[in-house]
């Protein structure tokens, strides 16, 4: 996410940086909304500091016999415990505005980045290796795998979304379920509920990969199925 203080420091910068990306200049609105939020923190913080002094005159009066002074001062703290949560909210909300705000925004070019308007205004810096000519043309991988019968598209459609995504992420990337928890906002359980119910979806699903028959229609329950995606 940027650096507001960076993008208050040097706004022109952070302006021509997203005009390089072919986005509208973005300081003037941040940093309206970074004003808002400076001065809510200001009068969060002013108000806490009243409030502590107040609270500590209130017992320079007491023992000094000044009861008028040390209720004044009780009525200003009684008032100050009642906006303090509202500032607090402001400040709270503001926080959440700009966070938002920034997060929206894509990375910035570097310097030496050259400009284009698609793939084509790439500059080409190294060459590794040559060219393979094939007396064929070369197919997707999909085609390949779908042709030799190691690929079932239409077996992994029927896995719900979450099913297959949790399987994807388990069984072919190596994700712990700890680690699919923090990345789906499940809990580790769920990852583990939702793999076993794609690995019991396919165990029927793809059975006839096992060993190259149907054994679906022997009867037989699958023990094993390699990973298909």
């Amino acid at each position: 996410m940027h650096d507001i203080k960076s993008i208050r420091d040097n706004p022109q910068a952070f302006d021509a940086a997203l005009r390089r990306r072919g986005l509208q200049p973005l300081s003037a609105s941040l940093l309206a909304i970074d004003e808002r939020r400076r001065a809510a923190i200001l009068k969060s913080e002013q108000a806490q500091a009243r409030r502590n002094s107040a609270s500590k005159e209130i017992g320079d009066a007491k023992k000094a016999k000044d009861d008028a002074r040390a209720s004044a001062l009780m009525a200003e703290v009684a008032e100050l415990k009642t906006t303090m949560p509202e500032l607090e909210a402001a400040t709270g909300a503001a926080d959440e505005e700009l966070a938002a705000a920034l997060a929206a925004i894509p990375n910035l070019p570097l310097e030496e980045v050259p400009e284009g308007v698609d793939e084509h205004g790439n500059v080409l810096h190294h060459v590794f290796g040559d060219i393979r000519n094939y007396a064929f043309v070369p197919k997707p991988h999909d085609d390949i795998g779908g042709a030799l019968g190691l690929m079932d598209f239409e077996a992994a459609a029927k896995l719900s979304p979450g099913a297959r995504t949790v399987f994807m992420l388990h069984d072919v990337e190596g994700y712990t379920h700890e680690e699919i928890a923090a990345e789906l906002g499940i809990t580790p359980g769920g990852s583990k509920s939702q793999l076993f119910k794609a690995r019991a979806k396919l165990r029927t699903l793809l059975a006839h990969l096992i060993d190259g028959k149907d054994v679906r229609l022997s009867g037989k329950e699958p023990t094993y199925v390699a990973p298909v995606y």
